[in-house]
């Protein structure tokens, strides 16, 4: 409800997916006991504790969504780690894309300490592939087009790190 109707307000935001950061203090008790606690929301006139889950992803192809529930769903359990992963807390495709058959690459760097190993490095040569082979992608006009460097984004900590691999992908 509103604070004019009970008095107080509590606003909670919780994603099961971080609550693995028990390291930092995180206590997934919290989440799950304020997601039991709260009714489903059916309406915009909230008249008691109400759990709106936020699970869209409008980032996402279907193939990506697929694959982030598939991976959570196999490492997150009541037994490893106190956090059950279910359809309540899996990801809902939210956007559409044009019919192209895509997929879904999971990649695990080895600890090598080469250079040509790191992280920044082998994103570079994945998306410098997609270049080269014109990976669909959408173009503002909604229809499909070849990707562009442009169409790319990964974080990175340092300007440096960038300059040190921009090499690979433009």
């Amino acid at each position: 409800g509103s604070a004019e109707h009970s008095g107080s307000n509590l606003f909670v935001v919780g994603d099961s997916k971080q609550c693995i950061y028990r390291f930092r203090n995180a206590n997934p008790e919290n989440f799950y006991r304020a997601m039991r606690e709260g009714a489903e929301y059916v309406s915009p006139a909230l008249t008691e504790n109400t759990c709106i889950r936020l699970n869209r992803n409008f980032r996402s192809a279907e193939e990506v969504v697929t694959v982030i529930n598939h991976v959570f769903a196999q490492l997150m359990s009541e037994q490893v780690g106190e956090i059950g992963y279910d359809d309540t807390q899996a990801l809902v495709q939210g956007a559409s894309y044009f019919a192209h058959r895509r997929t879904a690459e999971i990649m695990l760097l080895p600890q090598t300490g080469e250079e040509t190993h790191t992280e920044p490095a082998v994103i570079a040569e994945r998306i410098q592939w997609h270049l080269m082979h014109g990976t669909p992608v959408r173009g503002a006009d909604g229809e499909p087009r070849p990707c562009e460097p442009r169409d790319f984004r990964f974080p990175v900590l340092s300007v440096k790190t960038i300059c040190n691999h921009r090499r690979f992908c433009c």
